[in-house]
């Protein structure tokens, strides 16, 4: 996707968002603290704050192009945007199933498929490796053959794979299907966010992009809480039909949205 155009780095910025579920879970089975990551996360805080200070040290922001006029105005009629609300649900749905599967996966496989702690969170630790992959590898292939096609193929396979995790119960076997799964669903969040901006006008980008991701985090806390309701009624092994039920919703999501794209394209053509 580091083709020039706008938004082609999402991905590659998105993919280090992964990078610490994936080592946490090794860090963890060796014997590291609790409080220790604190530590971790205060000095990554700082080089952050520092980073964004520096980057961004000459910007005024005179630019914005919603500052003239009525900005009040204009944020709410964004937040009204068929477009920009179809697009933030899909992007909840699509955080709610990503931090469900990386947050309940190294209980599934410790309670279901009898695993030991440390192989468990190694499990865990694959999952969130292949969304890094996925976001590394796959963007060429996403950018040449198209976000609303490609995002489309990724979730049905998503759907596959997690069925094929559900139904075989050897350990191996469903660690090899989580760790494909991540793979899958690497591109779907930076790819929403590139067609969000194609579709949308340039002048509404900031603003529905914004409340987009944002409004997605909420899904982090929403779906594993969810979860964990139902686990405490049905066990854990309730965690496979809800992903499968959510990956579901966001592919109806997606061809419902991305055909208003094909509408907006066809009349602007006429």
């Amino acid at each position: 996707m580091n083709d020039g155009t706008p938004g082609a780095m999402v991905p590659h910025l998105e993919s280090h968002y992964t990078l610490p579920y994936s080592i946490v879970n090794a860090f963890v089975s060796r014997g590291w603290n609790w409080w220790a990551y604190y530590y971790l996360m205060l000095c990554l805080a700082i080089a952050a704050a520092a980073t964004t200070i520096w980057s961004f040290w000459a910007d005024s922001g005179t630019g914005d192009n919603t500052s003239s006029g009525q900005p009040h105005s204009f944020t709410l009629s964004v937040f009204k945007d068929k477009v920009t609300l179809l697009f933030s649900a899909f992007m909840l749905i699509y955080v709610g199933a990503e931090i469900t599967i990386g947050g309940w996966l190294v209980t599934f496989m410790l309670n279901v498929r009898n695993g030991t702690p440390s192989a468990s969170s190694l499990v865990a630790s694959g999952f969130w490796i292949g969304i890094t992959v996925g976001r590394f590898a796959l963007g060429w292939i996403t950018s040449y053959f198209g976000e609303r096609i490609m995002v489309s193929a990724y979730l049905v396979i998503a759907i596959g794979l997690e069925l094929a995790f559900w139904l075989g119960e050897e350990f191996v076997v469903s660690a090899i299907m989580a760790a494909l799964v991540g793979v899958s669903i690497g591109m779907v969040m930076p790819s929403s966010i590139r067609m969000m901006t194609k579709i949308l006008p340039v002048e509404k980008h900031i603003v529905s992009v914004g409340f987009g991701t944002a409004f997605a985090v909420s899904g982090a806390s929403i779906f594993p809480f969810a979860v964990g309701a139902l686990a405490q009624a049905g066990g854990v092994q309730v965690l496979q039909p809800v992903i499968l039920a959510l990956f579901a919703v966001q592919l109806l999501l997606w061809l419902f949205v991305t055909r208003m794209k094909l509408d907006r394209d066809e009349d602007s053509s006429v």
